[in-house]
């Protein structure tokens, strides 16, 4: 039968959505008889697909708009999600990076073990911050601080994991100035 979705403004201004369904009852000899339609209120379930909707925008739209870079990798560290922010830290679009194994296209390989025990973590449930170094598409290297936490399926398994990806690369090179200006200035004094 053919499914047709409808909405109609009731008499107090209320919209309700009604589905039908209808099929045509042929004769004995296969000539049209009756048309039989079957119509059911979905009012309920396009309210909270709308809602579903309107929720997912924003939640995309807060992680577009956000100024550090988020990551979503699965449990084998292949990447799902990429904002724009991440995109634009390391050089890299958002094709380029969903469906690739994180670690091995943007981490450092002197930086894999910290990223793979951090990894671990995720796989117990452990949320937490670490920093670490990023290659960009460019061969530059970037220090990036990273707090990671685990996500869910709708059952409750860890299905994988979630970074908020801030570029600590200026700190780390204002600390080691800083560093080298105090070991001068101490060795000046003796």
């Amino acid at each position: 039968g053919q499914r047709t979705e409808y909405r109609f403004l009731r008499n107090d201004n209320t919209v309700r959505y009604i589905e039908s369904v209808g099929s045509v009852i042929k004769d004995r000899f296969g000539n049209p008889e009756k048309v039989l339609v079957i119509a059911r209120d979905i009012t309920e379930h396009k309210e909270r697909e709308n809602a579903l909707q309107e929720s997912e925008l924003r939640y995309r739209t807060l992680l577009e708009q956000m100024n550090e870079g988020v990551l979503q990798v699965d449990t084998r560290d292949v990447i799902l999600y990429a904002n724009t922010r991440i995109c634009e830290m390391i050089g890299y679009k958002q094709e380029e990076l969903i469906g690739n194994i994180g670690y091995k296209l943007i981490v450092l390989p002197e930086d894999w073990d910290t990223l793979l025990s951090k990894n671990t973590l995720r796989s117990k449930g452990i949320s937490d911050s670490y920093e670490l170094r990023m290659k960009k598409k460019n061969g530059d290297i970037i220090w990036v601080q990273i707090s990671a936490a685990p996500v869910y399926s709708a059952s409750g398994t860890i299905i994988g994991s979630v970074g908020i990806h801030t570029d600590v690369t200026e700190q780390k090179r204002t600390g080691e100035q800083d560093r080298k200006s105090t070991r001068l200035n101490s060795s000046h004094r003796t």
